[in-house]
């Protein structure tokens, strides 16, 4: 790992942050300074910036490999309604989605299908297209919510802290304000594995003395223990945990409390967790 270069973007708090899935394009907004800000990546230089007239929340570069001039679709803050906007010389509103009836808390995007997700305060999940913005019935193998195990978000009253899509496009991660880790199988959005990590499991894995991976010692099991609970109190303010495919998409990794976690997926078995 090799230093570059480091780049105040905003003078307050980066509200959202997105790398193109290609890694050529890097973009910051900030509710603080109402600014969107758009980074070469390869080259670690900032191409432009752009004065919004909303509160931005959250962002997705939405582009696909042969478009000279990326799009990124931002939420409104403490709002339902997703910009989609032309990032070139001068900003261009493209279109404005209104599919949600809560504030959108993230989008992310499957660039192997040109499909984005959005997920709203309530945990309701929506599929568009990100050329037509209609549901994108011809890319996916259900047509009503009632058809996925989506609904079970909404049941449970959980949000969704961070998500992410695997490399191929088939699978699909969440991690819940519940501290669930779900994987939907993205065309059908069934659920394929779930991974609690719940206060409730934490006894269970210290008192596992057979796998050292995880268990830790005494006093450091009760120091993290008492950070994630101050954690807690405040989890939704706080930046969220990360959650992500490998490059092979065998593996599915996030942030615990015993450090990073290593999900081998076909095998259903943690492999890593004190990284």
């Amino acid at each position: 790992m090799e230093f570059m270069r480091t780049f105040r973007a905003h003078p307050g708090k980066c509200s959202g942050t997105s790398l193109g899935w290609n890694g050529y394009y890097f973009v910051s907004v900030s509710v603080t300074d109402h600014s969107l800000k758009l980074f070469d990546a390869v080259n670690a230089d900032m191409i432009n910036m752009y004065k919004l007239d909303f509160d931005p929340v959250t962002c997705e570069l939405i582009y696909k490999l042969n478009e000279s001039k990326p799009n990124v679709a931002v939420a409104e803050f403490q709002k339902s309604s997703i910009r989609i906007l032309q990032l070139d010389d001068k900003l261009k509103e493209i279109a404005k989605l209104d599919f949600h009836l809560t504030p959108v808390k993230l989008i992310v995007f499957n660039a192997q299908l040109e499909v984005a997700v959005s997920v709203d305060s309530k945990g309701i999940v929506e599929y568009w297209d990100t050329e037509t913005f209609e549901f994108p019935k011809k890319k996916l193998n259900f047509e009503y919510k009632l058809e996925t195990d989506f609904l079970e978000l909404a049941k449970n009253k959980t949000s969704i802290l961070s998500a992410t899509i695997s490399h191929s496009g088939d699978l699909m991660g969440f991690y819940g304000k519940d501290r669930v880790v779900r994987i939907y199988a993205f065309r059908t959005g069934k659920l394929y594995r779930k991974f609690s990590e719940g206060f409730d499991m934490y006894p269970i894995w210290q008192g596992d003395k057979e796998n050292d991976m995880m268990s830790l010692d005494k006093i450091e099991y009760e120091k993290r223990m008492a950070v994630e609970k101050e954690i807690e109190k405040s989890i939704e303010s706080l930046s969220p945990p990360n959650i992500l495919f490998s490059e092979t998409d065998k593996y599915i990794l996030w942030t615990s409390y015993l450090g990073i976690k290593v999900v081998h997926l076909a095998l259903n078995k943690v492999v890593v967790s004190n990284l």
